[in-house]
């Protein structure tokens, strides 16, 4: 009877294991479908795995949703690659209500991003940081929503539920690497600003049911010579004359 039971604790402890690497590549690996090919696995998804250190959270004011922007910050790596600082988007619902059909669409759509260095000055962003803030206004969301337009496998919606709160984990929307979007020069304590922006659907009618946009998140960020990109040189005072 010990021996079945050991063997099922076994087979659950194998399989679990299994199920976390898994999940593990599938986020850091991009979709089939986004890059135009086949639904098929490659053998680099499979020799890739991601690890992750020095967790950090941060959590902003909450609206009268009781919703709020919650920032994670870590450094992640590929297996064989250079670890990168990454910030996760998500949003604590401490409220009983479940907010579905929110379309947050591409993150560039979702959040407007900010870095500030010690002196409180703003960050050079790169072409791709540009691209963020791009906010829909109130007749995008209508148009869209009236088109009755429906993404792949709801690509593009968040469905947050009234669970989602701080013991929870929160819900996740989106994550992006901080030195691919800011030119990073020089090392030290950096301050991150997120605001997201969201607009829910009223279903099934189609139509525009409100706008989500909590206060912003702010975290502190360590910058570290490793994460400054060779393409960005460090900052260096200038000679005396």
């Amino acid at each position: 009877m010990k021996q079945r039971i050991i063997k099922t604790c076994l087979k659950v402890a194998v399989f679990s294991a299994v199920a976390v690497l898994c999940q593990a590549c599938s986020k850091g690996e991009p979709t089939a479908e986004s890059n135009g090919m086949s639904n098929t696995v490659s053998g680099s998804t499979l020799k890739k795995i991601i690890w992750t250190a020095d967790e950090k959270r941060y959590q902003g004011e909450f609206d009268t949703n009781r919703l709020a922007c919650d920032l994670q910050i870590f450094c992640r790596s590929h297996y064989g690659e250079p670890p990168q600082l990454i910030c996760e988007v998500g949003t604590i619902n401490m409220s009983t209500n479940h907010f579905e059909w929110c379309w947050k669409g591409d993150k560039t759509n979702l959040m407007s991003i900010e870095l500030l260095d010690s002196d409180g000055k703003p960050v050079e962003k790169t072409a791709e940081g540009l691209k963020y803030g791009k906010f829909l206004t109130e007749q995008q969301y209508e148009a869209f929503f009236k088109s009755g337009k429906r993404p792949a496998f709801l690509r593009g919606y968040a469905f947050i539920p009234s669970d989602a709160g701080v013991y929870h984990g929160g819900y996740g929307l989106d994550s992006f690497s901080i030195p691919e979007l800011f030119k990073l020069t020089k090392p030290g304590e950096y301050t991150l600003r997120v605001q997201i922006r969201m607009g829910q659907m009223e279903f099934p009618e189609k139509k525009l049911k409100r706008l989500i946009m909590p206060p912003e998140g702010t975290a502190k960020i360590q910058i570290r010579s490793g994460d400054i990109s060779p393409t960005n040189p460090p900052a260096t005072s200038s000679p005396a004359k």
